[in-house]
């Protein structure tokens, strides 16, 4: 069945089922976090929130983006790198895109 494929495939981590209540949540917390854009290919990245916001997706065209000693992960598609991270409460994140 249907519910049975989306089951296996949330069990594998193909696929992240959630609630439109947590899809809301989410969204708000992505309204407050902030973007700012520095000299030298560098950006600033605040979370505004008194939360965590797991997730947090910054795509690219530069070949490598570094977040000075906080992991983040990176993922390639085409011309475009994607960096990956979470926010602690009311962190600063200075992203490098090289």
């Amino acid at each position: 069945s249907d519910l049975a494929k989306l089951k296996r495939y949330n069990d594998e981590n193909k696929i992240w089922l959630t609630t439109v209540e947590k899809l809301l949540d989410y969204r708000l917390l992505l309204e407050n976090v902030e973007i700012q854009y520095l000299e030298n290919n560098r950006v600033v990245v605040y979370n505004n929130n008194e939360a965590v916001v797991k997730g947090v997706s910054v795509i690219s065209a530069s070949k490598s983006i570094s977040a000075g000693e906080k992991n983040i992960r990176l993922k390639k598609d085409g011309e475009e790198t994607i960096a990956i991270f979470d926010l602690a409460p009311k962190e600063k994140l200075i992203l490098d895109l090289r």
